[in-house]
């Protein structure tokens, strides 16, 4: 789900773009660059 008032739902347009890196998809993966001690 982007902004809901933008034309660009995918920020591809976006200066920045933040994500959820604690997401469970995610946690614990290595290769994506996310350094997790649990």
């Amino acid at each position: 789900m982007g902004c809901l008032i933008c034309h660009d739902h995918l920020a591809s347009a976006a200066d920045i773009v933040a994500g959820d890196a604690w997401h469970p998809k995610f946690i614990g993966k290595d290769s994506q660059g996310i350094y997790n001690n649990g």
